[in-house]
């Protein structure tokens, strides 16, 4: 069998149960991975699986080989007379190996934790309103109505300070005003044809359908989406957010862990493991996002400290859109790798580090 399949199986969690079945029916001969543009006309990634039906163990492959490409281009570069170059693996290999963790960077170092570990409370989602059209607005229209972060877009610098919607949040009284707009919303809902069908079956069942549960705010937001901008933003006034960002909340050395979140060693670990959503656009899930490996800041010299904290609050006026952004992080990377280098007695450099992000995730 030669299959075509989109590269994630290789890398997540729910990819296992794949690799198993390949393993129990028989032998992969080759695998060739695309990491992005596998396709002329988008940019996703993409394997070709060469498989072999067998059932008799003794006949079964020991080896697999990977070929590991950026594009489908990769294949003519080479032309006819040279063969592909490609890496053998073991069986245990192929379940061990993390397809997408190609850097320069060791983040099985004592000198990375995962992200779930710098926090004092768990990592979770943000506040889902009940119907964006009727409980979002852009102005504060009603009593009830609370701060609330909602486009990641609209948010010029790193610090969250203006750029707001309002979150009709619900949960006890309700004016006459808010009530008026309630009744509205409810009979707008209800004669929808084709949308909002969970809710229709909240309305039924439950006459305080219109409740919404807040989840408390973080000082650090995250959106899970990601594109050119990986930023992590600083939210001291604890304003509530969409359930399209990350709640983050950090007790100790907030400013130096924002410049470390915002490092490019922190990008790495996010790009290898999110997903690709194809037109410059991924993913990463909550289970994944938990467990990506930052930079300890307990393994830090107090001098380091505070060198990220001055840099940090420069970040918090800066622009997310600008040249000045790259500038900021340039100077917490060069931080950073000197210590990363003290710490793993090895001499990585600048060019190294941006080289990983051009071949992972080229802007």
């Amino acid at each position: 069998m030669i299959a075509v399949i989109y590269d994630s199986w290789l890398y997540s969690d729910f990819g296992k149960f794949l690799k198993e079945a390949f393993i129990r029916f028989g032998s992969i001969e080759a695998i060739y991975h695309f990491k992005k543009s596998a396709f002329p006309d988008a940019e996703v990634g993409a394997t070709v699986i060469d498989f072999k039906r067998i059932l008799n163990a003794k006949e079964k492959n020991k080896l697999i080989k990977l070929f590991s490409l950026k594009t489908i281009d990769d294949v003519s570069s080479y032309g006819l007379k040279i063969k592909l170059p490609y890496k053998q693996l073991t069986i245990q290999e192929f379940f061990e190996h993390r397809f997408n963790e190609e850097t320069v960077i060791d983040f099985k170092s004592s000198f990375f934790k995962p992200i779930a570990k710098i926090v004092n409370r768990p990592i979770q989602r943000g506040v889902s309103s009940i119907a964006n059209k009727y409980f979002i607005q852009d102005q504060k229209i009603f009593d009830e109505s609370i701060p609330f972060v909602k486009d990641v877009t609209s948010i010029e610098t790193f610090e969250i300070q203006t750029e707001l919607s309002y979150l009709l949040a619900l949960n006890g009284h309700v004016s006459a005003k808010t009530r008026r707009h309630l009744d509205i919303a409810k009979t707008e809902i209800i004669s929808e044809p084709e949308k909002f069908k969970a809710l229709k079956e909240q309305i039924e069942q439950n006459g305080n359908w219109y409740k919404v549960q807040l989840k408390k705010p973080g000082n650090i937001l995250f959106n899970y989406y990601m594109r050119k901008n990986i930023d992590f933003l600083l939210n001291e006034s604890l304003h509530y957010s969409s359930d399209n960002f990350y709640i983050i909340n950090i007790e100790k050395n907030l400013l130096a862990n924002l410049a470390i979140l915002n490092s490019s060693f922190t990008r790495i670990s996010l790009l290898l493991h999110s997903r690709n959503q194809g037109n410059g656009l991924r993913k990463i899930q909550l289970y994944e996002f938990k467990e990506i490996p930052v930079i300890d800041v307990s393994k830090l010299s107090q001098e380091t400290i505070s060198e990220l904290e001055a840099v940090a609050l420069k970040l918090k006026s800066t622009s997310r859109f600008s040249d000045g952004k790259e500038k900021v992080i340039n100077e917490i990377d060069e931080i950073l790798i000197k210590e990363y280098n003290l710490h793993n007695r090895i001499q990585l450099t600048t060019g190294q580090l941006y080289q990983d992000i051009q071949n992972i995730f080229p802007f």
